[in-house]
């Protein structure tokens, strides 16, 4: 079974790094952009090898639970520091090795060269996938299909050859999975379809407990973030509409949603990081609704007729877009909207259908006017991945870039704002970041109120005239963001140091403790507070804190005092 390793894969491996070295070798110009800054250029965690052990204390971005994917950006920040070179090589190397695992399942499950290379080559240098690779932040998706694509291929493995200590490495890699991003909760779908394309009749047994023990994880996984982690599930509440009429109308925009990763991947324009999603009219939602139901019986119907490779990519392909449906309201200011990357480790099923249809062409075809249609392919594919590459190149190219694409968007607002303050163009953040509040409404009743994205935004808009020394004007807001979201550890702090920098030092003390209440593992309110009891003779407290700091990290803490303004 693996004598193609020494050969066909070693092809296939070099071949997929050159043409990734091809389409994505522009972005390696690109700077941080968005997210990048929080996770990696502001993160302290990441900055200092001995504190690896918070990655998986604390919470990634506020609501995740990603620590695998901070340790990659540690390994990053040893090497690179903040050289954003290094961490778009890795992005590119990570995709490659994403790539290169999507051959080696493809051509241990149906033993076609062809359909595997050509595939996996698609997959490799699509604009579908430009997001993952150009936007550093979202590395976890990157990590996440490189793990459970390793799980898949272990399972088939011990599957195969009945080596049942491959069960336990599929097991142990879907957990890893799981801690790069939380998608991986819907590996069992996966692992069904690999069962399925495998199946053989007297191994029922090992099928049933490997999926019941994979939907085990799962669960075990959303325990530990919802109640011992306490972090929140993303899914967003329906409208104050009837049930039906609610849920129709989600159904109408996740039809559309699919129509349009569809189009993307036959025509590639306008790829991007969020983008609205028109519900279809309520007709053609219906027509559509019952054609998939007919097409789905009749493939039933059919199943022993179909190419078994077909059924997989279907079967793939539906188990990661499927679970997207309750992800439409994900952001309540957008109404409904759509991730481009959302589809990326999905996608495998759509390439598998894309390389079939080629194949297909193939056996009916001039096979020269095939090949000359095959390289003109490719080279569409990457060159238009080339394009996209300089829009990552900074925070403005792609915010200016992504308006126009979704005009009504306060993330890029917000990214532009907090971009300008770094700048310290106050004036021009502040307009900004005015934007970003006025697109932070949502319907409730009779009322718009605030998201409780908004709080965050208050508190960077406080920290906007905190810089400038206003600190009677940065008040108001941070205490809208407060009356927002009471529990914002993030807007505590910035009150306490506004607090601090008026004299006020009781109610700065105050705010500073509310923050270590919310977060005991918070260094920076640890030392705010060690610096203001020294400030306010209470030397007794000030050693208590800075021992309580140095005991959650040694390390860590001397990290911490050189970062204070």
């Amino acid at each position: 079974m693996y004598t193609f390793l020494s050969n066909r894969f070693t092809f296939a491996i070099l071949a997929l790094f050159l043409i990734c070295l091809i389409a994505y070798g522009g972005s390696l110009k690109n700077n941080f952009l968005i997210d990048d800054m929080p996770l990696v250029v502001n993160n302290q965690i990441i900055q200092n090898p001995h504190c690896f052990y918070l990655a998986f204390k604390l919470p990634f971005m506020s609501s995740y639970y990603r620590p695998i994917t901070t340790l990659s950006f540690t390994c990053d920040y040893l090497v690179w520091k903040y050289n954003a070179f290094g961490y778009h090589l890795t992005n590119i190397l990570l995709h490659t090795a994403v790539s290169a695992l999507f051959f080696a399942l493809i051509y241990l499950l149906f033993s076609s060269f062809e359909l595997s290379l050509i595939s996996s080559c698609l997959f490799a240098v699509h604009p579908l996938n430009s997001v993952n690779v150009n936007y550093i932040s979202d590395r976890g998706n990157l990590l996440v299909s490189i793990f459970m694509l390793a799980s898949l291929l272990s399972f088939f493995h011990a599957y195969k050859n009945k080596k049942n200590r491959y069960y336990f490495l599929g097991f142990l890699l879907s957990v890893i999975a799981l801690f790069c991003r939380e998608n991986a909760i819907i590996f069992p779908l996966y692992l069904v379809c690999l069962f399925a394309a495998a199946f053989e009749k007297n191994r029922l047994k090992i099928i049933a407990f490997c999926t019941s023990f994979s939907l085990l994880i799962s669960g075990l996984y959303y325990f530990l973030r919802t109640k011992l982690l306490n972090l929140p599930v993303p899914i967003p509440p329906l409208p104050k509409l009837s049930f039906l009429t609610a849920h129709f109308e989600q159904m109408r925009a996740f039809l559309s949603m699919i129509l349009t990763y569809t189009r993307l991947l036959f025509v590639p324009a306008n790829i991007a990081f969020y983008r609205p999603v028109k519900p279809l009219p309520a007709n053609l939602s219906l027509l559509l609704f019952f054609s998939f139901i007919a097409l789905a019986v009749y493939l039933y119907h059919i199943r022993g007729r179909v190419k078994k490779s077909v059924l997989f990519a279907l079967g793939f392909f539906l188990s990661g877009i499927l679970p997207l449906y309750i992800l439409l309201r994900f952001r309540l200011q957008l109404k409904f909207t759509m991730q481009d990357s959302w589809i990326y480790f999905s996608s495998i099923g759509l390439f598998m259908l894309l390389g079939e249809l080629l194949l297909y062409l193939k056996n009916r075809a001039d096979k020269k006017l095939y090949r000359v249609f095959l390289i003109l392919l490719f080279t569409f594919f990457i060159t238009t991945t080339w394009q996209y590459n300089p829009l990552w190149h900074d925070t403005v190219t792609y915010c200016n870039f992504w308006l126009k694409i979704l005009p009504k968007n306060y993330i890029a607002y917000r990214s532009l704002a907090q971009h300008y303050a770094m700048k310290r163009d106050f004036d021009r953040a502040a307009g900004y970041y005015l934007k970003a509040l006025k697109l932070n409404r949502v319907q409730r009743g009779e009322e718009m109120i605030f998201t409780k994205k908004a709080s965050e935004i208050f508190t960077e808009l406080g920290i906007v005239f905190h810089k400038q020394g206003k600190f009677d004007q940065a008040l108001p807001y941070l205490f809208q963001a407060l009356k927002i979201n009471p529990y914002s550890s993030f807007a505590h702090l910035n009150l306490a140091n506004t607090y601090y920098r008026l004299g006020k030092f009781d109610l700065a003390e105050q705010h500073y403790r509310k923050v270590t209440e919310l977060n005991p593992y918070h260094l920076k309110a640890r030392q705010k507070l060690a610096v203001l009891y020294v400030k306010t003779g209470k030397e007794a407290l000030a050693l208590k804190e800075t021992e309580v700091a140095l005991s959650l990290s040694p390390h860590c803490f001397d990290r911490v005092l050189k970062s204070q303004d």
